[in-house]
Order: C-alpha cells, then sequence, then structure tokens
C-alpha cells in the first residue's frame, strides 16, 4: 500500500471484516494495528494487528505498470487491486466498485 491506495482503506478494512474510526485531526482513519519499520526504508515495515494472517476476497486486474502521468514504464504488468468485497454485517457504506480509477 501507498498513498494511491488512500481510497481504498475502509474498503480494505471492511473486506477482512473490521471498522475503521476517525483520526484524531478528522482527515482520515485509523487501522486497526500498526505499521512499524524505519521511516527512511519503507521496505521494513511490517504489519502487526488484528487483520495479521486473515484472507479476504478482491478482484484483481492484471496490468501495465505505469509511472504517475500513466506512461508505460517498462512493458511489465503487476496485479492491482479493483475491488474489496466487503464482509461487515449490517455495512450501509458506499464501497468503490473500482479503486483502479479512483487512484489515477
Amino acid at each position: 500500500m501507498n498513498s494511491g491506495f488512500r481510497p481504498g482503506i475502509v474498503d480494505l478494512a471492511h473486506a477482512f471484516g473490521h471498522t475503521l474510526v476517525l483520526s484524531d485531526d478528522g482527515e482520515g482513519y485509523v487501522i486497526p494495528g500498526k505499521f512499524s519499520g524505519k521511516d527512511d526504508d519503507l521496505t521494513t515495515y511490517v504489519y502487526e494487528g488484528p487483520m495479521l494472517g486473515l484472507a479476504c476476497t478482491a478482484d484483481l486486474v492484471n496490468e501495465a505498470r505505469t509511472d504517475a502521468e500513466g506512461k508505460v514504464l517498462d512493458g511489465k504488468f503487476q496485479n492491482s487491486i479493483k475491488r474489496f468485497y466487503c464482509v461487515v454485517p449490517g455495512c450501509e457504506e458506499k464501497h468503490s466498485l473500482d479503486l483502479i480509477g479512483k487512484r489515477k
């Protein structure tokens, strides 16, 4: 996940059966658990929390790798999450049907 995934955070948590609460500043949501690692090396980040080891259902799309402007980078492909399926009982949240379209 990165900052481009922000529109899918609620959908991600709901796919694992967890709800989120607003952050103290009201600007985003608090994910259950925490990420730890070196601030200057995001490859060291590790998630610790209640969603660890759980599985969810999602639609994946195999698409060409692109830069921020949408230009194809190297002809290689990557899996991207298009949609998560919510499993929160009685959920009335409007979940995205196309997270790929939201990040571009």
